[in-house]
């Protein structure tokens, strides 16, 4: 056993009969009313931020590090999730660390932005996207970027017109088919944020887009049932995960029919000709 495993065996020994007379002699706090706390805290096996990055602040030249979360409802507890996350950041980089949530919801961020107590004084930034000019994403030369237009302010201008826009942009933007399909998708299932959706596939109906919403759709309904399937037989979302990536690999890469590939993955053979169908188009 090492020192600091020593010192630590000794303080977890006497901190029951101490605890109490360190409180007030080292840091002047007398308790009343004190009851026992149970100070084996649950641990998290892991946890992982939406998006993180490092790199140096133009501005002050600082190096720091930018972490973002997403969040489509306002959560009570976002407070304490972003103090957790900084906590952990902060312990493994030991830099400073600016935190962000964007609200892809409607209305305003209605939860607390921080906390104060006691000593303790922090809060992160929220970033309301239906606030945000839809021309900053709209214009943008990234793809993914472009569909959060979607959830931006139209700036009073009619819903068709913009919808109609962003379409465009993303089909100017996205050559390959497959990429357009997945980003239309994408599209048409953010929509329903804003109670969009209805006039989007209006709108990809109207363009003549060769793209399928009901056939993505009824793919999306696969997997889910898959994954429930996959629950009930016990199986882990890793483990899910792994079969779905299998059944795209083989569809990639063999000439298998869909029997054998859902022999081989060990999933329905509806699941498989779902997602044929999708790489077909």
């Amino acid at each position: 056993m090492n020192q600091h495993q020593d010192y630590d065996k000794i303080f977890k020994e006497n901190i029951e009969k101490i605890g109490l007379k360190l409180l007030q002699k080292l840091c002047g706090l007398q308790l009343l009313n004190v009851e026992k706390a149970n100070a084996t805290l649950p641990r998290t096996l892991e946890r992982r931020a939406d998006f993180a990055c490092i790199g140096i602040d133009a501005k002050t030249l600082e190096r720091i590090l930018s972490h973002l979360e997403f969040q489509s409802k306002c959560d009570t507890k976002m407070d304490s999730r972003m103090l957790f996350y900084y906590a952990l950041f902060y312990d493994l980089y030991r830099i400073p660390v600016r935190q962000y949530v964007i609200y892809l919801g409607s209305g305003d961020w209605t939860a607390p932005r921080g906390i104060i107590h006691g000593k303790l004084n922090f809060s992160y930034e929220v970033i309301v996207l239906n606030k945000i000019d839809y021309q900053t994403f709209v214009n943008s030369e990234e793809p993914e970027e472009i569909i959060l237009a979607i959830l931006a302010d139209f700036k009073g201008k009619n819903n068709a017109k913009v919808i109609q826009q962003i379409i465009t942009c993303l089909k100017d933007k996205t050559k390959n088919k497959r990429k357009l399909q997945k980003l239309i998708l994408q599209l048409e299932m953010l929509s329903n944020l804003r109670n969009l959706q209805p006039q989007v596939i209006k709108t990809i109906e109207d363009m003549s887009l060769n793209y399928d919403i009901q056939t993505d759709l009824r793919f999306l309904q696969g997997i889910e049932q898959g994954i429930e399937q996959g629950i009930e037989q016990g199986m882990s979302l890793k483990e899910i995960e792994k079969q779905k990536d299998f059944t795209i690999s083989l569809l990639e890469n063999t000439d298998f029919n869909d029997a054998k590939i859902a022999l081989l993955v060990g999933c329905s053979v509806v699941f498989v000709s779902e997602l044929r169908a999708i790489f077909n188009n």
